[in-house]
């Protein structure tokens, strides 16, 4: 592992902050951990806040006085168990509104989860709006889908997720184009009785944080 920026928390007789990519303890690449130097143990600091680390590089750590250690408050990370029935669109045919040089659309369906694999519009506008979709091959009944924004970190995003069974005429079955919470990952169920081809993600406004829309994976589930 490739461990640095050693920081001491108040007067480091106990805990240390750094940066590491130790495989055992990172979610992606390099990610702040904490030292415990009494105990002799490492952790994550996941641990304390479940979206502290991401797919992405966190580095440099520091220490405010206002945020003292260990919390007491735990923060829960969004439900992503898979919904009923199986992965129907991983590895299957994508296409989307532009894409960005070096991501295209199947990087968003190719199963991996991690760092800059994923796709990207080729600018951060939606008008005209920006889109990515997937052709399961034939029609399924749906169950939910799974999306992991890029790049990662928690924004809060605007979307749409459409179903469709020839891919002319779309049905809205997930509408969070006003949401107002922040999250990287997002889980829907379906309504009953969805049924569909193709699944599209069409992103209906910038993000909080002004991201490009993009995806890291997006999954769709059914029978």
């Amino acid at each position: 592992a490739d461990s640095s920026d050693a920081y001491p928390y108040q007067t480091g007789a106990q805990y240390l902050f750094y940066t590491s990519t130790a495989a055992s303890k990172s979610v992606g690449a390099y990610d702040i951990q904490v030292a415990d130097l009494v105990n002799s143990q490492t952790y994550n600091l996941n641990q304390y806040n479940a979206l502290a680390s991401t797919a992405l590089d966190e580095l440099g750590p520091d220490w405010s006085g206002n945020a003292p250690f260990p919390v007491t408050q735990v923060v829960t990370a969004p439900d992503l168990t898979p919904p009923p029935g199986t992965l129907l669109s991983q590895g299957k045919p994508a296409t989307a509104s532009s894409t960005y040089a070096g991501y295209s659309p199947s990087m968003a369906n190719d199963g991996i989860l991690t760092g800059t694999n994923c796709w990207c519009a080729a600018s951060g506008t939606v008008s005209p709006a920006a889109y990515w979709q997937v052709d399961l091959g034939a029609s399924h009944p749906l169950s939910g889908v799974i999306l992991r924004f890029y790049p990662g970190a928690p924004d809060i995003w605007h979307y749409q997720v459409q179903v469709s069974s020839t891919g002319k005429t779309w049905t809205t079955v997930v509408d969070a184009s006003a949401n107002t919470q922040l999250f990287a990952a997002a889980r829907h169920l379906l309504p009953a009785g969805t049924s569909g081809r193709y699944v599209k993600v069409t992103f209906t406004s910038v993000s909080g944080g002004s991201n490009w829309p993009g995806l890291i994976e997006a999954q769709a589930y059914g029978t």
